[in-house]
């Protein structure tokens, strides 16, 4: 140990007061900041101010009166063209203009219908909402649907046994209107939870709720399981039930400073950084019981119990700083992604893991020197020698060593194969669990009506009343025609369909009329008269912008790959192209496909930056470019076998498990660390290379063991969340934890071991 370190634990030792001071300020400080926290579960999070996705949304947006609406999707067994249904969806239709923030309710039964009566154009509610609900009737307005054009698949599914209400909200509505308006819905309903009839909410308000929604019912439902789980293995290992107490305020204090922290840079809370503090349990845990585990295993050798916590905390000193850097390091290095949520989360996750080192030695050792822990008994193996199981171990390893060396090469090869197989994907709607509401709604809506996403296609004429020029509009047109030619497309619709509705209809309902005018006078006229027949909150201004120079295409689409999607938007940009037809495409799910290429490059980078940081820093410990190359074997090892799963399973990478290879690379590489140090200590007390790895098996690896048990338990405990993000975080990052372990007590000791008979480890030792 360094002179800085020992002044730094001698100065402690000496004045415990003053360090358990520092770490309370601290505290106070951080937990003044913690009120100034704020929430983000939209999707900006994802997306930097500047991006030009999101710049393309937010004009899409400004210009169609927002994009955000609240989906009522009403199933009837036996059909929705039955009085009782009928009454249902007009009643309900009426009631949900009632929902905060909204502005506009479209449905089955107040939809515009278009018909001729005699010569005069006739635009009326598809169900008169005076008009007596008769068998004959229904079966009428069944009928005409039958030969509609595209009112089919659009409020009503090709079965007629599920129907749509779509509820439009205020342009720029926060995430605080959306739950408001969800949870008036949802009270609606409940009045109408009666009979076979089933409901379901989706649409980007859903969508958006659910996302905060979720990461509440997790983390209300995770993190008494994660603290108790944490508590009750620290027990386990240590049964020291003051070291519980300390953990239980450590565990608080080191939430409050990391909360407190990311509000003082006015980082947000969203889905990735409202469950770090979930890891820094498992983190924070991990620190202490290196201390504790080697406390209470000291109190066997020193009688006097202030030498036994003296010599744990300088045992464990320079190891858990050292660890805490390369961990926060894995984590920092997501702070060069291009998503700012993954540098939210990279920031927040860094800057608590070292918060945890600081609150270990200021807070919990201090506090350890004012307990009268009973010392155990003396003994007389002053020298610790190694257990006879970690000699026979040892022996085995060495033995055969040709048969490990050949079964890591092997797995090596495999693995190495199978990682380039990996794909990413980021479908908005595969982000929750089957088992949430918004994953059974959007499955539900995609057997019924397809596909339950969709895709803005908006056409510029590059002109003002650009959408009364034949040319344009029939150009676009024929667009919309290929559009639903396409097999993943299910449906389609724009201001198009109205304006040749209107066409046939002010032409006594010649079919040979359903087109677009050729004149640009009579287009207008055509839609003048039909604007002026609308009713109040049903106009056309989400249709078409105000200056009438551009109109949007809603595609609705049954595709949940990122890169079939915009493998598709790149085919209608193409096609758009040979039309000569300006278009953008838009839309939130479009935003978050899009992101394969950013989550590429952010697990590129990110892992690539953690394996620079994290090799100067093991080179720099061992003092050794060979040894800390060699040390990163074992580490770099795991996260590939670990990678290979994603093909085996059958699934792909997302925004969480983008993460998981750099974060792993930070905390495995703790393990080695313990190991390298204690081996190269006892080495160069003399001992040979068997015996220094057995007296590292006995004394080390208990708590190697502990540490990673409880990392395991705590990421492990995402799975029984409801993103799939967050599942796959967990579950991958618990595995290659496991295997990382494995590996530094089997490969690790036999490269050190063949490293040591080298001229450098000469040197070295």
């Amino acid at each position: 140990m360094g002179n800085t370190a020992k002044k730094f634990l001698d100065l402690l030792f000496k004045y415990p007061f003053v360090y358990l001071a520092i770490a309370i300020i601290f505290t106070v400080l951080t937990f003044v900041s913690v009120t100034e926290l704020k929430e983000d579960f939209t999707y900006r999070i994802f997306f930097e101010k500047t991006d030009p996705n999101l710049l393309e949304l937010e004009q899409f947006e400004k210009e169609f009166s927002g994009s955000d609406t609240l989906l009522v999707a009403i199933n009837s067994p036996s059909g929705i063209f039955d009085p009782e249904t009928i009454d249902i969806v007009r009643t309900l239709s009426q009631e949900l203009w009632q929902t905060p923030h909204s502005i506009r309710v479209d449905s089955i039964t107040n939809f515009q219908l278009i018909s001729a009566v005699e010569s005069d154009l006739s635009i009326t509610d598809f169900i008169s909402p005076d008009i007596k609900l008769t068998k004959k009737y229904l079966d009428k307005q069944k009928s005409v649907v039958d030969d509609h054009k595209f009112l089919k698949d659009f409020l009503v599914n090709k079965a007629y046994d599920t129907t749509i209400i779509n509820i439009q909200m205020i342009p720029d509505s926060d995430l605080a209107e959306f739950e408001k308006a969800v949870t008036h819905v949802r009270k609606v309903l409940k009045n109408y939870d009666k009979g076979d009839h089933t409901y379901y909410l989706n649409g980007s308000v859903a969508l958006t709720y659910s996302f905060k929604e979720g990461s509440v019912i997790d983390m209300q439902k995770l993190m008494p399981f994660v603290i108790g789980a944490a508590l009750l293995f620290l027990w386990v290992c240590t049964r020291t039930f003051y070291g519980i107490i300390l953990s239980i305020f450590m565990l608080a204090f080191v939430s409050i400073a990391s909360y407190g922290l990311i509000a003082f840079l006015d980082i947000k809370i969203h889905n990735l950084t409202i469950f770090v503090a979930q890891i820094l349990i498992g983190i924070s845990i991990a620190d202490i019981t290196h201390i504790l585990v080697t406390y209470k295993s000291f109190l066997n050798k020193y009688t006097d119990r202030m030498e036994a916590l003296y010599k744990a905390a300088e045992k464990n000193l320079i190891p858990t700083l050292l660890t805490s850097i390369t961990t926060a390091v894995g984590f920092y290095s997501f702070t060069i992604s291009e998503l700012p949520a993954l540098k939210d989360f990279g920031i927040m996750a860094g800057s608590g893991t070292l918060i945890a080192w600081f609150y270990t030695y200021f807070f919990i050792v201090p506090m350890l020197t004012f307990v009268a822990i009973k010392a155990g008994k003396p003994t007389n193996n002053k020298d610790l020698k190694p257990t006879d199981l970690a000699v026979k171990f040892t022996n085995g390893l060495v033995k055969n060593r040709n048969l490990v060396y050949l079964s890591y090469i092997v797995l090596f090869v495999i693995a190495g194969f199978l990682v380039t197989k990996i794909d990413i994907n980021s479908d908005p709607i595969g982000y929750f669990d089957k088992k949430f509401p918004i994953a059974k709604s959007s499955d539900f809506m995609r057997e019924k009506f397809g596909g339950p996403i969709s895709l803005e296609v908006v056409a510029d004429s590059q002109e003002v009343d650009g959408i009364n020029n034949p040319d344009f509009l029939k150009r676009a047109d024929q667009l919309q025609n290929w559009l639903k030619t396409i097999p993943e497309i299910t449906n389609t619709n724009s201001l198009i369909d109205i304006i040749k509705d209107l066409n046939k209809y002010l032409n006594e309902g010649d079919e040979n009329y359903y087109k677009i005018p050729d004149n640009s006078q009579m287009i207008a006229q055509e839609l003048f008269l039909y604007t002026l027949s609308l009713p109040q909150g049903l106009d056309i201004n989400n249709q078409l912008t105000n200056k009438q120079d551009k109109l949007r295409i809603t595609a609705m689409i049954d595709l949940r790959d990122s890169k079939d999607w915009i493998k598709l938007i790149d085919n209608i940009d193409q096609k758009a192209n040979d039309l000569n037809l300006k278009v953008n495409m838009t839309g939130r799910p479009s935003m978050f496909q899009r992101m394969v290429d950013p989550l590429t490059n952010s697990l590129i980078k990110s892992l690539f930056l953690a394996i620079v940081l994290i090799s100067f820093i093991i080179i720099f410990i061992l003092k050794s470019i060979s040894l800390g190359g060699l040390s990163l074997i074992p580490n770099g090892l795991p996260i590939i076998l670990g990678g290979s799963l994603f093909p085996i399973f059958g699934e792909s990478m997302d925004y969480g498990s983008v993460l998981v290879g750099s974060i792993c690379l930070g905390i495995a590489v703790d393990d080695t660390i313990h190991i390298v140090v204690n081996y190269q200590k006892h080495v160069k007390e003399g001992y040979s290379p068997e015996e220094s790895f057995a007296k590292v098996l006995t004394h080390t690896a208990p708590a190697l063991f502990a540490t990673t048990i409880t990392l395991v338990v705590t990421f492990g405990s995402l799975m029984f969340g409801s993103f799939v993000p967050n599942q796959n975080l967990g579950k991958y990052t618990a595995i290659i934890l496991v295997l990382a372990l494995i590996i530094d007590l089997t490969l690790l000791p036999l490269l050190l071991m063949k490293f040591k008979q080298s001229k450098k480890a000469k040197e070295i030792t």
